[in-house]
């Protein structure tokens, strides 16, 4: 029988047992009891054991070591057999005891170490011992590559050269770490390159300690609790500086940050991200807020209970990364609890409120389960298993959450009114609000819905940029600042997403916009008619997009020109889809100088985006034809209702026109008043004034040969006369010869025929080879039209028998 753990011993017989426990080395690190002690029955214990290299709960915490075996070890690693007490095993109980057969001293190899080059290392990076904390990770052949290395305190470990500690390989000879788990361990150095690159291996002849969440958090607590008066009282200073900042836009941006978090972490299900679901819940007494997003590690911890700690730096999907937003979650708050995992602990300001100068926004607490308000456990309780991420806050003043001027229910009602808030964050689902204790949400936001049309583009950043970039984090790192977030290093593609509101076929402008980053810069309203998020670098308050970056690259106006080029493509995708009435796509392309009219602050990353746009516009094939899509500059815009009236066919008119070298939009587009002006701006723009046939162009047609051939077409003639009427053109064409004369079938002015003869001629009909008068034909076509009628009066030859 196999043997893994305890629960196996109960089934086993004790031949099994005994056979087990003779074939298996316990190891682990002997401590000697000192000789005043009153129990002369021990000389010592053991602690850190494994069983045959590995961890499990067949290894006791400790085990104490007879005296008669004191001349047989000393203090330091040892090995050692051990039986289990059979009979206590057995009964009913399951009592797991051990106690020890043998045991002896490994002989370990002599390691020679620069204790001054330690020393000066330890001094240099503020260590207070030779121990480091890192993760274990178990590589194919057995042995561990230990990464992230940190301080004992878990503490980041950053170097003099900017960069964090390289990995460490680690070959197990006495003790085999759990895969993924952190442990400290005792480090030896093992030499020093240039440019601050240290080598380090693992000293085995110090004990293991695995770094369980408890652990975790006691250390950061006692870390922060270590901290001298003076360098608390400057981070209790900074605190309260960055909590005004963060919440200098409005007290709703610890929600903005809320939902944040939730989309930095997604669940991975077999490399793929699992779209994360948000709940808000307000009891009585406080705000829970849980999402489906990934357990947090301890990395996230250890963040969480920092300023600034930039862990997200390295995920370039998190649309956060000053590592500073957390902490608008304490404006209001003065309690704030976190379950996930195994992970129990909160920040409380009334835990340390008689001891001065500790910033307890950073101060983890564990806390046990029990000590939650009943709603609380019960909304934890009921929550369904995918939630591993659950917060709770507590408001300094109770009425916070329904009753202050800016109270917590109203918040969300503002916030969450429509989708918009959350359109942008990628891997955000849902998110439900519960404000009265009810099992049904008083509030549903789904970020996938019929309301709203979202399309994403991606573009790669050209290399010399990216390189511009790196240059200036470097330069800014050096100096201290940092206008260009560290997450942009090797930025090297950006995205951009285009919103707007559906309405059956068409699309509607939306009113009151902003730009996002990913959540709203509320204060960057440029007055464009959809939402538009981009990779711009939003302020520290996350209201308004960076402008000013001194003599750095300028990333948004780069972002900015990007954003104009995948406007026009956005456009194009829209146009191609089918789905919408055209003249409700042109209607959203922006008018630039409106955007930048009364917005000098924005003026050149407007200028930016307008030319990523143009730029397109003046090369791109853009504009449907029924030859297909086709550049606008190839284009002709009929002002005058002609080519959409159905009168004649595109090729006559191109003929008519001499612009047979150009090409006629889709019928769909010659009736859009937005295409219209749009295609009129921009063919103004590029120099193309040709392209765009008015009412001066429509009388130079009627003087084409070709045009005068057609127009005798008594059929054609009653279309255009009526095409003139109409559209309100007629009263200034009667000078033009479009008139059919009656006889001669051939083209006169109005003025130049007869209207009223046709009663005259029965008595003068001898004359009537002298006389011109126009068709009977068109008179009879427009007999019943009272605006032809109204219209003509005065403008044709009358006909007077007494002259």
């Amino acid at each position: 029988m196999k043997i893994n753990k305890k629960s196996d011993l109960y089934n086993a017989s004790i031949e099994e047992i005994q056979a087990f426990f003779k074939s298996v080395i316990f190891k682990g690190l002997y401590k000697e009891f000192p000789p005043e002690r009153e129990d002369k029955r021990f000389c010592g214990k053991i602690e850190h054991i494994t069983i045959n290299g590995e961890t499990n709960d067949l290894c006791p915490t400790s085990i104490f070591v007879p005296e008669k075996f004191s001349q047989f070890v000393k203090p330091g690693l040892c090995e050692f057999n051990a039986l289990p007490n059979i009979n206590v095993l057995k009964e009913e109980r399951h009592q797991y005891k051990l106690f020890i057969t043998r045991v002896k001293n490994i002989v370990q190899k002599i390691v020679r170490r620069d204790r001054k080059a330690e020393s000066t290392f330890r001094y240099n990076l503020k260590l207070k011992d030779d121990k480091f904390v890192g993760q274990f990770t178990e590589n194919k052949n057995g042995s561990f590559t230990i990464r992230d290395i940190r301080r004992s305190d878990f503490s980041k470990l950053i170097l003099q050269n900017g960069k964090e500690q390289s990995p460490i390989v680690y070959h197990p000879h006495l003790f085999k770490p759990k895969n993924g788990k952190y442990y400290e361990f005792s480090w030896i150095l093992n030499g020093e390159k240039e440019n601050y690159v240290y080598l380090f291996k693992v000293d085995e002849t110090k004990s293991f300690q695995e770094v369980t969440p408890r652990n975790l958090v006691q250390r950061l607590h006692d870390d922060i609790m270590n901290y001298p008066a003076g360098a608390g009282q400057k981070i209790v200073k900074m605190l309260d500086t960055l909590k005004n900042q963060l919440t200098a836009s409005g007290k709703e941006i610890f929600i903005y940050e809320l939902l944040q978090n939730a989309n930095d972490y997604p669940q991975t299900i077999n490399d793929v991200k699992q779209k994360v679901d948000v709940e808000f819940h307000l009891t009585l007494s406080s705000l829970v807020f849980m999402h489906s997003g990934a357990v947090f590690n301890e990395k996230n911890i250890a963040a969480i209970c920092s300023i600034n700690d930039k862990e997200k730096d390295t995920n370039k999907d998190a649309i956060g990364y000053k590592g500073i937003g957390f902490k608008t979650v304490f404006l209001d708050n003065e309690n704030v609890y976190l379950q996930t995992g195994d992970y129990s602990f909160r920040f409380d300001r009334q835990a340390t409120r008689d001891i001065v100068d500790t910033p307890w926004q950073i101060l983890p607490i564990w806390t046990n389960y029990q000590e939650l308000t009943p709603a609380e456990r019960t909304i934890f309780t009921h929550a369904s298993d995918k939630f591993r991420v659950k917060f709770s806050l507590k408001p300094t003043k109770i009425e916070t959450l329904r009753n202050s001027e800016h109270n917590y229910a109203k918040m969300f009602q503002d916030i969450f009114k429509n989708e918009r808030v959350i359109l942008f964050i990628p891997n955000l689902s849902s998110v439900k609000v519960y404000l009265n204790g009810t099992p049904i949400p008083d509030i549903v936001c789904s970020r996938d819905n019929a309301s709203w049309r979202v399309d994403d583009f991606k573009k790669d950043i050209a290399p010399e940029i990216t390189e511009a970039i790196n240059s200036d984090i470097d330069e800014q790192e050096d100096a201290g600042g940092l206008k260009i977030p560290t997450k942009y290093y090797n930025f090297n593609s950006t995205k951009v997403s285009f919103a707007c509101e559906i309405d059956g076929r068409k699309l509607k402008a939306v009113k009151d916009t902003c730009l996002y980053c990913y959540l709203p810069a509320k204060d960057a309203t440029w007055g464009l008619k959809f939402l538009m998020n981009t990779d711009m670098i939003p302020n520290g308050a996350r209201d308004d997009v960076e402008v000013d970056f001194s003599n750095s690259i300028n990333v948004n106006k780069t972002i900015a020109n990007i954003a104009g080029s995948k406007l026009f493509e956005w456009i194009l995708k829209l146009t191609k889809s089918g789905e919408y009435e055209l003249d409700s796509i042109y209607n959203l392309i922006p008018s630039f100088a409106s955007l930048k009219s009364g917005r000098p602050k924005y003026e050149d990353l407007i200028n930016s985006f307008e030319k990523g746009f143009v730029d397109r516009v003046e090369t791109d094939d853009f504009v449907p034809t029924p030859d297909g899509y086709v550049c606008l500059l190839n284009v002709i815009v009929d002002k005058t209702g002609l080519t959409s009236s159905g009168i004649m066919s595109d090729a006559n008119f191109l003929k008519f026109s001499d612009k047979e070298e150009k090409i006629l939009p889709i019928l769909e587009l010659r009736n859009s008043d937005s295409f219209e002006s749009f295609a009129e701006v921009y063919i103004r723009k590029f120099d193309v004034e040709e392209n765009i046939f008015d009412t001066e162009c429509l009388r130079e047609m009627i003087g084409n040969d070709d045009f005068k051939e057609w127009l005798k077409e008594q059929n054609n003639n009653n279309k255009f006369l009526n095409f003139l009427l109409e559209n309100d053109y007629l009263k200034d064409y009667f000078d033009e010869a479009i008139f059919i004369e009656e006889d001669s079938g051939l083209l006169f002015s109005a003025s130049d025929l007869y209207y009223n003869i046709d009663e005259e001629l029965k008595d003068l009909s001898a004359f009537s080879s002298h006389l011109c008068y126009l068709s009977f034909r068109t008179r009879e076509f427009f007999k019943d039209n009272e605006k032809w009628n109204e219209i003509i009066e005065d403008h044709f030859a009358e006909y007077d028998s007494e002259r």
